[in-house]
């Protein structure tokens, strides 16, 4: 240990970002995090103010680094998404980001585009915002009373210029567990907290694969769990441990 001496040091051109998690394999260095400003005056590639006051919301960025010469890292890509960090898992090559966004009906003016209604992410890749889903491919499972979008977002990092897949579901994102092939959300019925007897949690499952992301269905356990230790998938079935009351 007393020989080791700093190669490179990494630096971050947001002043108000916050890294969270970050993955180190072979080559590549991934960095994960939150900027939590104004969103048009800390990302204006985003949106303009539809009111005076504006409004604020969190960003989830995502740096991708290449570290084959370890003196000299290089930055191969950065991607934004509209929303607040939940969690992430890497399988392979790929990186899974869940993310939460608030729905900003109440700021829309009464000539709202679909821009206005669904998430937004940016890639310095492309150079260009787009949103992370259409309104016709934002996901409602029956049941789901909530509002915000749950957004699943798979990164290939061995290759930068790779398109990166989206799915968006009408939820929120809790708890998260995934095997190689498939990633589950918890989603716990907090409006229920009070009458013991009907505490539910919600299990979004998607599917994974580097060639897009499947949103596979909704399940419904009773009960809350402890963490995502509670979950696990064995033999082709999904477990989970619950507690009710």
């Amino acid at each position: 240990p007393g020989s080791m001496i700093e190669l490179d040091a990494v630096t971050f051109d947001d002043f108000d970002f916050w890294p969270a998690d970050m993955f180190v394999d072979d080559d590549r260095l991934v960095v994960i995090g939150s900027s939590h400003s104004q969103i048009y005056e800390a990302q204006p590639i985003f949106r303009q103010p539809l009111h005076d006051y504006g409004y604020y919301g969190s960003i989830t960025k995502v740096y991708i680094f290449d570290i084959s010469d370890r003196a000299n890292v290089q930055l191969l890509r950065e991607l934004d998404f509209e929303g607040s960090y939940s969690n992430s898992r890497k399988v392979d090559e790929m990186v899974y980001l869940v993310m939460n966004k608030q729905s900003d009906f109440y700021t829309f003016s009464e000539d709202w585009t679909e821009r206005d209604v669904v998430p937004l992410y940016s890639d310095s890749v492309s150079g260009a915002t787009l949103p992370v889903a259409g309104c016709g491919e934002v996901l409602y499972p029956p049941g789901i009373e909530s509002t915000q979008y749950l957004i699943v977002a798979g990164i290939p990092v061995d290759d930068p210029s790779s398109d990166i897949s989206k799915q968006v579901v009408l939820g929120s994102s809790g708890n998260v567990y995934a095997s190689r092939d498939n990633l589950y959300v918890a989603e716990y019925d907090s409006w229920s907290w009070w009458e013991l007897d009907s505490e539910e949690t919600a299990i979004h499952k998607f599917g994974l694969a580097r060639s897009g992301i499947e949103y596979l269905g909704k399940g419904q356990v009773p009960g809350r769990i402890l963490n995502q230790f509670s979950m696990d998938e064995y033999d082709g079935f999904f477990r989970i441990a619950t507690t009710l009351g």
